[in-house]
C-alpha cells in the first residue's frame, strides 16, 4: 500500500513541476484561425459556430507564473507576496476562434466552481477585474517585442458583460516603470454576450460555468484581413474567487488570479503571445458581392425593371397574337368569304383570298384537334411569314387569331343549333377553358355566349 502511495505522490509532484516549468518556456506553437462562411450571432450560444479552431487550458493553481525577464515586484509594484491567495478552485477554459471578411470571432467556455460577479461597473470599469472575466490581447501587425505598443489591443469582458478596451501607448512604451504600458478608456468598437450557468455568489457550485462570445471588427484593430495574414494573440481568464467582505482591501488587484493559454498568470507581454495565421478565404460569391456591393442596388433595380418590361412585352405579344377581329370589322375588310356559299371565278378572287379559302377549309376540318399556325402554312405549302402577311391583309389578324376566329364562329353555330350548352361548345371546338372561350366569344361578337343566344333566338 505504501509503495502505491509513493508512486502516486511522485507522479503528482512530477505533474506539478511539469505544469510550473511549462509556464516558463517561450511560446512557440502557432494557431491557425479558419475562415467561417456561417453567420455567427453574438448571443452567448455556440450553436452557430460551424468552422473554428479550439484550444483548452487550465489554471496551474500554483505560485504566479510571470514571463521570463520580469518579476512579481516589477509587474505589481509594492505588492506584498504574503497577500497572495491561491484560487479556491481550479478553473478550465475552452476557446474557439474563427474569422470572416470583417470580424474576428472568439468564444470562451469557462468552468468555474466559484462564480463571482459582485461588482457592477462605473464609468470606465476600473475594477472589472474583481469579477470573473475573460481577456483578449491582439497584436494586429505582429510587430511588438516585449511590451505593448500602439498596434496592440486588450479587450476585457466580465461575467456581467461589462467591457473595457485598452490600447498600447507609444508615450510610455519605453518606460522602465511600466511592465505593461497601455491607455485605458479606449472607444474600440466590439460586441460581446455572456451566458451563465450558476449563481454569482462566490460559493462552491460544481456546475458553475459561463460562456463569453466576442466579435472584434478588424477595422477596430487597424487590420484589413486577408488569408495568410499573421497576427499575435493571447487569451486569458480572470478568476475572482474571493467575496469582497472577506478581503482586507476589497479593490486590491493582488487578490485576483489570472491565467492564460500559455500558462502565465500575467499576460500583457507580446513576446509570449501566440502567433496566429488567418486561413481560408471568402467564397467567390462573397468576394464579388463585397467588391460590387455599391452597385447591387442598381443591378437589382435594373433586373426588376427589365423583367417587368419583358413580361409586359410578352403579355402584349400574346394578346396581339391571339386577337381576333370583331364581327362588324369583318364586313369592312372583306371577310365575307367566311360565310361564302357560291363559287366565284379565279379572276374574281385574289390570290390572297384563295389562300384564305384553303386555310379556312383546313381549319374547319381540323378545328376540333390541336392545330398550330405552322400546320396551316405547311398544308398550304407556303411559309409561315407569308401566311402571316395574308391573314393580316385579308382578315386583319394573325394566323393564331384566324384559328380562334373559325373555332368561335363554329361554336356559335353549335349553340344556335341547340346542340349543347356554353361549356360543351367550348370543349367541342378545342377550348380547354370555358371562361377563356367566353372572353374570345365576346371579343368577336361583342356579347357573351348567353346574350348571343338570347338575341338570336328572339
Amino acid at each position: 500500500m505504501s509503495s502505491i502511495l509513493t508512486v502516486f505522490l511522485t507522479a503528482f509532484f512530477i505533474g506539478v513541476n511539469l505544469q510550473v516549468s511549462r509556464a516558463s518556456l517561450p511560446v512557440t506553437d502557432t494557431v491557425y484561425i479558419p475562415f467561417t462562411h456561417s453567420g455567427i450571432i453574438i448571443d452567448g450560444s455556440l450553436d452557430d459556430w460551424k468552422t473554428f479552431t479550439t484550444r483548452t487550458f487550465q489554471d496551474s493553481n500554483q505560485w504566479p507564473q510571470i514571463p521570463e525577464g520580469y518579476s512579481i515586484s516589477s509587474v505589481y509594484p509594492g505588492m506584498d507576496p504574503v497577500k497572495i491567495r491561491l484560487p479556491l478552485s481550479r478553473n478550465s477554459c475552452s476557446t474557439r476562434l474563427c474569422w470572416d471578411a470583417n470580424n474576428l470571432y472568439i468564444a470562451f467556455v469557462v468552468n468555474d466552481f466559484h462564480l463571482l460577479g459582485q461588482w457592477i461597473g462605473e464609468t470606465e470599469n476600473p475594477y472589472i477585474y474583481l469579477n470573473d472575466a475573460v481577456e483578449v490581447y491582439v497584436d494586429s501587425k505582429n510587430d511588438s517585442e516585449s511590451r505593448m505598443d500602439i498596434n496592440d489591443y486588450q479587450f476585457i469582458v466580465d461575467i456581467h458583460n461589462q467591457v473595457v478596451a485598452m490600447k498600447g501607448t507609444i508615450s510610455t512604451v519605453n518606460s522602465d516603470t511600466l511592465a505593461v504600458p497601455k491607455e485605458p478608456g479606449q472607444n474600440l468598437v466590439f460586441k460581446s454576450a455572456v451566458k451563465i450557468n450558476g449563481k454569482l455568489s462566490g460559493y462552491l457550485d460544481s456546475t458553475g460555468r459561463y460562456i463569453v462570445e466576442m466579435r472584434i471588427p478588424f477595422i477596430s484593430v487597424g487590420l484589413e484581413p486577408a488569408s495568410g495574414d499573421t497576427i499575435r494573440i493571447s487569451l486569458g481568464v480572470e478568476d475572482a474567487d474571493f467575496i469582497y467582505s472577506n478581503l482586507t482591501h476589497p479593490k486590491d488587484i493582488y487578490y485576483n488570479w489570472a491565467f492564460d493559454w500559455a500558462g502565465y498568470n500575467d499576460f500583457g507581454y507580446p513576446a509570449v503571445w501566440k502567433t496566429a495565421i488567418l486561413t481560408g478565404r471568402p467564397s467567390w460569391y462573397a468576394r464579388i458581392s463585397e467588391s460590387y456591393q455599391r452597385y447591387w442596388l442598381g443591378i437589382i433595380l435594373f433586373l426588376l425593371v427589365s423583367s417587368a418590361m419583358v413580361i409586359v412585352v410578352l403579355f402584349l405579344y400574346a394578346r396581339r397574337k391571339a386577337r381576333i377581329p370583331s364581327f362588324e370589322s369583318l364586313k369592312q375588310v372583306g371577310g365575307g368569304f367566311l360565310n361564302r356559299t357560291t363559287e366565284q371565278s379565279a379572276e374574281e378572287v385574289s390570290s390572297g383570298s384563295r389562300v384564305m379559302e384553303e386555310a379556312l377549309k383546313y381549319i374547319r376540318e381540323h378545328c376540333k384537334n390541336e392545330i398550330r399556325s405552322e400546320d396551316v402554312a405547311r398544308q398550304l405549302s407556303i411559309s409561315l411569314r407569308t401566311l402571316q402577311r395574308i391573314t393580316r391583309e385579308e382578315m386583319n389578324c394573325t394566323p393564331t387569331g384566324l384559328i380562334l376566329l373559325v373555332r368561335v364562329r363554329m361554336a356559335a353555330e353549335y349553340l344556335l343549333r341547340k346542340q349543347g350548352n356554353v361549356s360543351q361548345a367550348a370543349y367541342e371546338y378545342g377550348f380547354t377553358d370555358p371562361a377563356y372561350f367566353s372572353r374570345v366569344f365576346k371579343q368577336h361578337f361583342g356579347v357573351s355566349p348567353s346574350e348571343y343566344l338570347t338575341r338570336n333566338q328572339a
